[in-house]
């Protein structure tokens, strides 16, 4: 007769064999940064007569990020650099460098002549002025008697 020795199970135990949650539990050298992709956050306001995008690039120097506009595509693309100090040893490092790319397929025709950018605080505002056609009029009414 074979003897099993079974050992208990606690809930975690399952936890560390679910692929999803399995880099929880592995050990990383928190000095080195993680090869991971990452992008700003961006909201995409829609006001009367234009569309206001808000970009979160904090700590990002404004010429390192670039906005196209190609019919009704806009593209904000940009790249955080890593600034490694001279003589330093990095103990801990939780921020994300690299390039990056967002692009958005606009709700509306835009005049892209009118487009313009501006950056302030860490957030870059791009203000993109509808075409003639989305804006739409008022039209009065006259009232009889």
């Amino acid at each position: 007769m074979t003897t099993m020795i079974r050992m208990p199970c606690t809930p975690f135990d399952s936890l560390a064999r679910d692929p999803f949650f399995r880099g929880l539990f592995e050990r990383t050298d928190d000095a080195v940064p993680q090869a991971r992709t990452w992008y700003p956050a961006m909201d995409i306001v829609d006001e009367d007569d234009k569309l206001v995008v808000h970009v979160e690039i904090p700590g990002m120097d404004v010429k390192d990020v670039h906005v196209t506009l190609q019919d009704d595509v806009l593209t904000v693309r940009g790249e955080r650099k890593l600034e490694e100090p001279a003589k330093a040893k990095v103990l801990k490092r939780e921020q994300v460098y690299g390039a990056w790319t967002r692009t958005v397929e606009l709700p509306y025709r835009v005049q892209g002549e009118r487009v313009k950018a501006s950056y302030k605080n860490g957030v870059m505002t791009i203000v993109l002025p509808k075409a003639e056609e989305h804006v739409g009029r008022s039209i009065p009414v006259e009232i009889e008697s």
